[in-house]
């Protein structure tokens, strides 16, 4: 694998659903370390009306993406 530079794309982006009395409200985070999650989801909404996070890698080359078996045998 090749890596290369990651352009100025942030590492994560996690996306924070919400339970509200009109449906749902998405909302997405884009950062750099995992930790810092935890602050902007302490800042927003009651932390127990969360209904589900979802936490993606953004690869600066999605060429780059491996399988667990192609990790393990590097």
């Amino acid at each position: 694998m090749n890596m290369k530079p990651r352009p100025e794309t942030p590492r994560w982006r996690a996306v924070v659903w919400y339970r509200s009395d009109n449906g749902p409200i998405e909302c997405e985070h884009f950062i750099e370390e995992l930790e810092d999650l935890q602050v902007l989801v302490g800042r927003g909404p009651a932390f127990y009306t969360i209904e589900k996070i979802e936490i993606f890698y953004q690869l600066a080359d999605p060429d780059d993406m491996v399988t667990i078996e192609e990790a393990a045998r590097r």
